[in-house]
């Protein structure tokens, strides 16, 4: 991970804190109280000895696996093949994957002789040079790991207390003869003399070199080289030879872990100093360590006399809680001469980091109770902003420097004229407090001229002050006097993305002031903010920047959303960056709104969190550098879900094949369960997954452990899984190609069958045909002929009466058109006889008056010719009568038109009726004693009152009503 380049180990650290301790109880692992050995496989799967048999983890679920005799299981060895070789009670034997991952147990007590198969506990058991020896009543035995051949007693001149290896030897601790190293040619080589006093020994560590470290049960650590022996020098040797001994390991840093009977597990620096105790008070849930392993990542499984714990031993991190039991926030974290000082919401506390490990218990300074701010260090003094005020610490004691509660923070300015005594400015609640220099700081008043509260303060290299308030803005200003003077508000109008969230923090000589996105700094020459040409880059702005920190070696520490990382500063004076580096570790951990990180430029650093403290402190003797290996993932079970669940893979041996696994048609849906061999952090790791197949894509990350799928079709599938730490490194996935077959009526056989259907569906849709084509033939012949002499005949009778239709439609239209020439007939004869009779009468009158000579009778005759005239108008006038008739010979024309066209006049009536009857304008003239003209109008205005389109003739819509 590429964080760790940055914090390289100068100095050793003291570790103050217990690193990350996972505690299983027999209630979680579903075994028997205690735990005897502890192994690890090559896929990073832990396995422990158990009461009630051999436990299995995989980072997220245990199983435990029963010996057959159900007996204790004492000891184990882990093949990287995946077999566990494992000794219980008067039992010897081998777990082995099986078919579908079923791990199964097998017995090797028939591979010894029928005389040496009863014992008692195989309490150790190694794997030496191809053959597996074990120890078991004090005697020795060793058995093929091939399998092949018989296994036998070893001789040995005693009886043992202690088998196993060391630098790649294989030794023996026998009462009375001492440490014994199994040589090429088979026999026992007496290493020391001098071992034969010692009491039990319980564990064989490599030294440096050829020589090794012997832990005893009762007297300690002893070291054989070729001086010889001698205690194995440290300051803890009473502690062990009080609580004994009873397991020991040597970590891959050189570390020594031993676990004690009463006294908990206990580290030591590889000279043998004592670096760390932990016990039930440091979180372990028993004090009584009876097996120690060192995991692939540097973590170390304790098998206690009841339950397992996992210590993250190797891990630079660790927490401790500076108030105790009250395990309050931090805020302020500050290293002063030996002391480590820490501010939390309970007060001010100090421990003296020269105490050794057993002795290191923070102090609570009187006085200090509350609410920590701030801690600072100016002018060699050690100053604390506290909810009660300003206070001076010197030797454990806090001196009052100004009478104004709830300070937030100082800021040290230059003199304000050559000559004066130097200031210090404190950020307060309602505004600014000043202190000037004479030999310590003397307290000088409030500054005038501003009561904001002012919890973020800096001074720039001009001379001015300003102050951020994160909701409201930002201020700048001049302190003269005992005034700040000059005051000017600035804010989003000068180019800040909003007035919320904005901090500053000197760096360097600018002050940089941090927004809701982005970095920012003051260009004068403009009199607006402009992004950092460095820092803006670096930090980006898709999260709010919530912390800039400046440390005494000029990097940077931030927090910028959840995220926790630090930037290197190779060239202080031209400000230039060499990397960005994250801890996601600490993702989450620092105190919102309020984070704090104590660098002082030592190998250790301080997280203020809500939960106490996490120190960074690079393990004694151990490289600094963590390798970036990938996580591993585990594929753990596959299940056949239906009406009864059947288990296809359950975790032993590879989940992939050669070929994919060939399952029934009724399997449909199935359930994928996986985990990652991670125990430091196992709720932050996540995966993804992907069924070829059936998907084409990876699915989205998740921090689930199971998939199910549903439905699937006949065909092939590959499930691949991977899983992707806190460090965003990704594994390698893993596979597990299953073939679903087709149905029975889906198989080669049905398919077969169905075709062999067809085709003798076919033969008889062909023969069968033929014969009753054959019989029909005949039939349809006859009935064919009968058929057409019927259709002959219908034919016929429908000629018949098809012609007579025609004939009534022939005689129905002759009938209209008489119908209508009689009408006309009647019409013109109306219209002759009146005129006739008039013509009549004008010729009646007018012989009258050619015979008669007096201008009297001539006046009279002419009144009367008039009068005619005038009587063939009133005829005219006489409408009734005449629409009677002309309705009798036009089928009640008029009056189907005063219905449809109310509207109409008398006048209008007689022009439609002599329309209808065909008569021009011309004729229609005299008719209505109107001019061709006025016709012409009349018929205009009747278009109009019957609403007629320009293009509609009027005559054609007459005759149509």
């Amino acid at each position: 991970m590429i964080w760790v380049a940055a914090l390289q180990v100068q100095a050793q650290a003291p570790r103050l804190g217990t690193p990350v301790i996972r505690n299983f109880t027999k209630e979680a692992y579903r075994g028997g109280t205690q735990n005897w050995a502890a192994s690890q496989g090559a896929d990073g799967v832990i396995w422990v000895a158990n009461n009630q048999g051999l436990l299995e983890f995989d980072g997220l679920n245990w199983r435990l696996h029963p010996l057959p005799n159900r007996t204790i299981l004492r000891s184990l060895v882990v093949e990287e093949s995946g077999r566990i070789f494992a000794g219980g009670q008067g039992e010897i034997g081998v777990f082995e994957p099986g078919p579908g991952g079923q791990l199964r147990y097998r017995s090797l007590l028939p591979q010894l002789p029928e005389a040496d198969r009863k014992f008692d506990d195989v309490w150790d058991m190694v794997s030496w040079h191809g053959q597996l020896y074990f120890l078991a009543s004090g005697q020795v035995f060793t058995l093929p790991l091939n399998g092949q051949g018989q296994g036998q007693k070893v001789p040995a001149p005693g009886a043992a207390n202690f088998l196993g290896t060391a630098q790649g030897r294989l030794l023996l601790h026998v009462e009375g003869s001492g440490l014994l190293e199994r040589s090429n040619d088979a026999q026992w080589r007496n290493l020391e003399p001098a071992t034969a006093a010692l009491d039990e020994v319980t564990a064989v560590l490599p030294g440096s070199g050829r020589s090794l470290i012997l832990a005893t049960l009762k007297t300690g650590l002893f070291l054989l080289d070729s001086a010889g022996l001698k205690p194995f020098a440290t300051a803890d040797a009473a502690y062990q030879s009080t609580h004994r001994i009873y397991s020991a390991a040597r970590l891959r840093d050189g570390r020594i872990a031993m676990g004690t009977s009463t006294g908990g597990l206990v580290l030591l620096s590889p000279s043998g100093e004592l670096l760390s105790r932990y016990t039930l008070r440091q979180g372990l849930q028993n004090n009584t360590v009876l097996a120690l392993m060192e995991d692939q990542s540097g973590n170390l499984w304790l098998g206690l006399d009841n339950g397992i714990s996992m210590l993250a031993a190797s891990s630079p991190y660790s927490r401790f809680f500076p108030d105790g039991e009250l395990a309050g926030t931090v805020y302020a974290i500050k290293v002063f001469g030996r002391e480590l000082y820490c501010g939390t919401n309970n007060g001010l506390y100090a421990l003296n980091l020269d105490l050794p490990p057993d002795r290191r218990v923070f102090d609570l300074i009187p006085g200090s109770e509350g609410q920590v701010w701030n801690l600072q260090v100016i002018r060699g003094q050690l100053i604390m902003g506290h909810h009660e005020g300003a206070f001076l610490v010197q030797n454990r004691t806090l001196t009052r420097m100004a009478p104004q509660t709830g300070i937030w923070t100082f800021v040290e300015l230059p003199p304000e004229r050559p000559g004066m005594p130097d200031r210090l400015v404190a950020g307060s609640y309602q505004g600014l407090v000043a202190f000037t220099w004479k030999q310590g700081w003397d307290y000088a008043g409030p500054v005038a001229g501003f009561g904001e509260s002012s919890r973020f303060v800096a001074a720039d290299n001009q001379g001015d002050l300003w102050i951020a308030h994160p909701y409201r803005g930002v201020w700048r200003g001049t302190l003269a006097g005992g005034t700040l003077e000059n005051l000017t508000f600035l804010g989003q109008r000068q180019g800040l993305p909003s007035n919320l969230g904005i901090q500053l923090y000197a760096i360097g000589k600018d002050v940089v002031f941090s927004a809701e996105r982005g970095t920012w700094i003051f260009n004068r020459s403009t009199g607006g903010f402009e992004p950092h040409p460095v820092l803006d880059t670096m930090m980006g702005r898709q999260e709010p920047i919530r912390r800039i920190i400046p440390t005494e070696a000029g990097d940077l520490w931030f927090a910028i959303g959840a995220e926790v990382g630090q930037i290197k500063v190779s060239d202080k004076m031209l400000y230039k960056v060499s990397q960005r580096l994250a801890f996601p570790e600490l993702s989450g951990e620092l105190v919102g709104g309020f984070e704090y990180i104590e660098d002082p430029m030592g190998p250790e650093v301080y997280f203020a969190t809500d939960r106490g403290v996490i120190q960074y402190a690079p393990v004694p003797g151990n490289s600094a550098e963590r390798t970036e290996a990938l996580p591993r993932v585990l594929l753990r079970r596959v299940e056949a879900t239906g009406r009864v669940d059947s288990v296809l893979y359950n975790g032993a041996g590879s989940a992939s094949g050669p070929e994919a696994q060939l399952l029934p048609a009724r399997f449909r849906a199935f359930r994928f369960a996986f985990a990652a061999a991670e125990f430091e952090h196992p709720g932050r790791m996540t995966y993804s997954w992907m069924l070829e197949g059936f998907e084409r894509e990876w699915s989205a990350w998740s921090e689930k452990s199971e998939k199910e799928y549903t439905n699937l079709r006949p065909g092939t599938y590959t499930f691949l899984i991977r899983t992707r730490d806190i460090d965003g490194l990704i594994s390698e996935p893993v596979r597990y190609a299953f073939q679903i077959a087709a149905p029975w009526y889906a198989s080669t056989l049905a398919m077969f069958l169905y075709t062999l259907l067809v085709i003798t569906g076919l033969v008889l849709l062909v023969v069968l045909p033929r014969r009753r084509f054959a019989k029909d033939k005949a039939e349809m012949a006859t009935t064919q002929e009968r058929t057409l002499r019927e259709q002959e005949e219908r034919h016929k009778e429908l000629e018949a009466t098809r012609a007579q239709e025609i004939m009534a439609l022939r005689n129905d239209k002759l009938q209209g058109e008489l119908t209508f020439q009689n009408g006309q007939l009647a019409t013109t004869t109306l219209h002759l006889v009146q005129k006739n009779a008039m013509i009549v009468r004008l010729r009646e009158e007018l012989e009258k008056l050619e015979t008669s000579p007096n201008p009297d009778e001539w006046r009279h005759a002419v009144r009367q010719l008039l009068g005619i005239l005038n009587n063939d108008e009133r005829l005219d006038e006489d409408w009734e009568q005449f629409a009677m008739h002309f309705d009798k010979v036009h089928a009640d024309f008029l009056a189907r038109l005063r219905d449809r066209y109310p509207q109409l006049t008398p006048r209008d009536h007689k022009l439609c009726a002599f329309l209808r009857m065909n008569l021009s304008s011309k004729e229609i003239a005299p008719l209505l004693y109107i001019s061709v003209r006025g016709v012409e109008i009349s018929r205009y205005r009747l278009r109009k009152k019957l609403d007629l389109d320009a293009e509609a003739n009027l005559t054609d819509f007459l005759l149509g009503i």
